[in-house]
């Protein structure tokens, strides 16, 4: 196997990782905060969360 497809596999298996725990974090964070929703509203703002994470992490990491 090529080095470019073991990084291609490892960069996967690393992302679907990051991507279950800031699913978990930001379900803790709205747990935990005073924020009173409905579930429908909950779960929009919790898209919206998520978003915005990985929207802020990729600005920071742009210049890489």
């Amino acid at each position: 196997m090529s080095k470019t497809k073991q990084i291609d596999i490892l960069t996967k298996d690393i992302a679907s990782q990051i991507d279950h725990k800031l699913y978990k974090l930001v379900s803790d964070e709205l747990a935990y905060s005073d924020i009173d929703l409905e579930s429908d509203e909950l779960n929009i703002l919790h898209q919206y969360l998520m978003k915005n994470v990985v929207l802020k992490l990729q600005t920071k990491y742009e210049g890489w």
